[in-house]
This record gives C-alpha cells, sequence and structure tokens, in this order.
C-alpha cells in the first residue's frame, strides 16, 4: 500500500508544485522519467540483495529508501532535487513489490498462496487510490510539501515497526541454514570413506572423498567444498 501511495505522491502534488515554482509542466517529464530509471534499478537488484543478504533486510531497505526519500521531498527547493530524490525512491519502490511477493508465498499456505500474492499486488493500487483521498484532504489548506512530510513520516514508522516484527524468510533464516548443514553432515556421515586410487566410470565424479585437484574434501554426496573453482570434478 505505502508503495503505490508513494508512487502516486509527486503526480498528485505536481498542480501545486508547478504554481508556486512557476515553471512549466513538461519540466517535470524528464523527472518522472528518472523515477522509472530507478526503478528499474531497483527490480533488478533486490533478487540480488535479497538472495545474499535476505529477504527481511531487502524488503526492509527497500521501504526506508523510498520513505527517506518522499520524506526529504517535502524539503525540495528546486527541481534537480526533486528529479534526484525521485530516482533514489523509485529504486526503493521497484525493489519493495517483488521482495514481498516472494516473501507472502513463503509464508502462506499453498491452498491460499496464489490469492495471497494476488492480494499483495492489487495492494499497489490501493495505495493509489489513498493517495488521491489523501492529497484531496492535505492540499488544499496544508500545501504540497505536507503531503511528502506525512507520507514519508507514515513510511518511516512502519520501517520501524517492519524491523520488530518482520521474521526472516524462511530461504534465508537460521531454521533453513540449520537444515542445510544438519543434511550435509548426516550425508557426509552416511558415505563411507572411499580409496582415492578407486576407479570412476567416465563423466563421473572421481570415487573418492577428496578432490582430485586440490584435495578440497567432499561436503555430502553431491556437493564438494571446492565448487568447480579446480576441475570439472569439484562441479
Amino acid at each position: 500500500i505505502l508503495d503505490g501511495l508513494d508512487n502516486q505522491m509527486l503526480g498528485l502534488a505536481a498542480p501545486s508544485l508547478l504554481q508556486e515554482w512557476g515553471i512549466d509542466r513538461t519540466a517535470l517529464g524528464s523527472v518522472f522519467a528518472l523515477g522509472f530509471v530507478g526503478m528499474a534499478i531497483g527490480t533488478l537488484t533486490s533478487g540480488w540483495v535479497g538472495d545474499r543478504f535476505g529477504r527481511r533486510g531487502a524488503l526492509i531497505i527497500g521501504v526506508a529508501i523510498f520513505g527517506v526519500a518522499t520524506l526529504l521531498t517535502g524539503f525540495s527547493t528546486t527541481l534537480w532535487q526533486v528529479a534526484a530524490l525521485k530516482t533514489l525512491a523509485g529504486v526503493g519502490l521497484g525493489g519493495v513489490p517483488g521482495t514481498a511477493s516472494a516473501m507472502i508465498a513463503e509464508f502462506t499456505p499453498v491452498r491460499w498462496r496464489s490469492v495471497a500474492v494476488t492480494f499483495g499486488v492489487v495492494c499497489v493500487s490501493i495505495g493509489g487510490i489513498l493517495g488521491g483521498v489523501a492529497a484531496a484532504l492535505i492540499l488544499p489548506g496544508l500545501g504540497w510539501r505536507w503531503l511528502f512530510y506525512i507520507g514519508g513520516s507514515v513510511t518511516m514508522i512502519f520501517v520501524a515497526w517492519l524491523w520488530f516484527v518482520l521474521p526472516e524468510s524462511p530461504r534465508n533464516g537460521p531454521i533453513a541454514a540449520l537444515n542445510s548443514t544438519a543434511s550435509c553432515a548426516a550425508s557426509a556421515t552416511l558415505i563411507p570413506p572411499l580409496s582415492p586410487t578407486s576407479p570412476s566410470p567416465p563423466g563421473k565424479r572421481p570415487a573418492t572423498n577428496r578432490c582430485a585437484t586440490c584435495s578440497a574434501q567432499r561436503c555430502c554426496a553431491t556437493r564438494w567444498r571446492c565448487r568447480s573453482r579446480c576441475s570439472p570434478a569439484c562441479s
């Protein structure tokens, strides 16, 4: 919801902003274009960040980025500042939907998974609707700056709430790491030591518990600690 709300903020505030600064509406075209550039960057990098550092962290960082950018836009005094902050906000806005959908799918039972993911996507549109309602209430009395002040502040409060209540993705959490370690250890225990000189069929790994090139210990039945850095035998 906050993603859709903050994404529509500049478009809702544009008429008041143009009137106050006395600039032509065509000047905002490049600003909106830079916002889409930021969204593309966020979409492309959020998956890597989630896999590398955990989806919980990726989601919180994404929300914090567009929350801070939205809040600071209210303090802007020039068009280039608005453009820079719109680009920064786009990075967060582009990365959040994919990460949120992945976490919704992981925490939802299979029976309701498709419905939950669909509802998560629909919430972006709901946020845009709420943004229109908020603009109708705030702009006439307080001006366009307060639209960004309030939107950014609400988003940052939500970031603090996420920090305390949002669990880590099952894929990246301690339970997943524990299960992986236990499975590997169990497999390694069940594999009897093999002679380094035992014959190996063509195209198969050598029948040994160590890599033929670097002597790295085999972790389990299908994994080598050296991976593919030495030779095809380690893959």
